[in-house]
């Protein structure tokens, strides 16, 4: 199931009721958050006994 239709949606609502610079604040801390967490991943660091 793809989600980046919902995404794309969120932002246009979002666009519609803030300042456009907070909506790209937003979406760059996104960004961010995800690459941080990209470069941080571990396979099978996360796995429970």
């Amino acid at each position: 199931m793809c989600k980046w239709p919902v995404d794309v949606c969120i932002l246009v609502a979002a666009l519609v009721m803030a300042d456009p610079a907070r909506v790209a604040y937003s979406v760059l801390g996104a960004l961010v958050l995800n690459a941080v967490l990209a470069v941080n991943h571990r396979p099978g660091r996360y796995m429970g006994n």
